[in-house]
């Protein structure tokens, strides 16, 4: 068993064993197979059409109800079949190798993948937000300079792949500045301490903005389509889950 940078190197599930007679070695799998398919999550085609989001739910059967396919450590040759659940109850059977390429076709080099902004569907404030009266400070030479700040503000965002979630204005304003610009000034709220700073000079530099930003923004809570937990007891059920597969 070998090591890079404190990382193993191999398949640490893969026993070398020697014949006392021959001296021929033969590799041998020292545990069960786990199945790092299971519980994925990422975009597939639906229906040949469009990319929305999906979880590899359980391995595929045939009519006798024989696990469909081979394993293969090379995804290429890994030619089981897994059945994918879509967000509206669809359920549709891919190859691993489809999976496989979808996956790393859609992560970064470390395994984050990037979420899709179709529209701005709501907003709301926590309460922390500053009102307009504390919109301003007051220079050092005694000028009037808006504060600049995104405290408070959170939007509802309707995703590519389908979902819907809350976000920071914060977050939004570094992937999204366009779109959050143009959200607030239909909705009236551009005069807000959070806005105001930013936001007439974002419509006014348009052209240039959108030349210089990225317009997607990194999905932190998962990693190679896996969902990263965010508590011991999350890590304890995900093991859990990996060992059982």
């Amino acid at each position: 068993m070998t090591f890079k940078f404190g990382i193993r190197v191999g398949n640490p599930y893969l026993t070398m064993v020697k014949s006392q007679t021959t001296g021929e070695t033969a590799t041998f799998r020292s545990v069960p197979d786990l199945d790092m398919y299971l519980n994925m999550e990422g975009l597939l085609s639906q229906g040949g059409e469009h990319m929305r989001a999906a979880k590899v739910v359980v391995r595929s059967k045939d009519d006798r109800g024989n696990m469909k396919g081979i394993f293969d450590d090379n995804p290429i040759l890994n030619t089981r079949v897994y059945d994918v659940m879509f967000r509206d109850g669809a359920v549709q059977q891919y190859g691993a190798n489809v999976i496989a390429e979808n996956l790393y076709a859609q992560v970064d080099e470390d395994g984050y993948c990037y979420q899709l902004l179709d529209s701005i569907i709501d907003h709301r404030t926590d309460g922390t937000q500053l009102s307009k009266a504390d919109g301003c400070i007051q220079s050092k030479n005694g000028t009037q300079c808006k504060r600049q700040t995104t405290k408070g503000w959170e939007f509802l965002i309707q995703w590519k792949d389908g979902m819907e979630s809350w976000c920071d204005l914060k977050e939004l304003k570094e992937s999204f500045p366009i779109e959050v610009a143009e959200y607030v000034t239909a909705t009236g709220i551009q005069d807000e301490p959070a806005f105001a700073w930013w936001v007439p000079f974002t419509l006014q530099k348009k052209d240039r903005v959108i030349a210089a930003v990225k317009a997607r923004t990194k999905k932190n809570s998962h990693k190679f389509g896996i969902r990263v937990p965010s508590t011991h007891y999350n890590i304890i059920l995900l093991c859990n889950i990996i060992m059982s597969a």
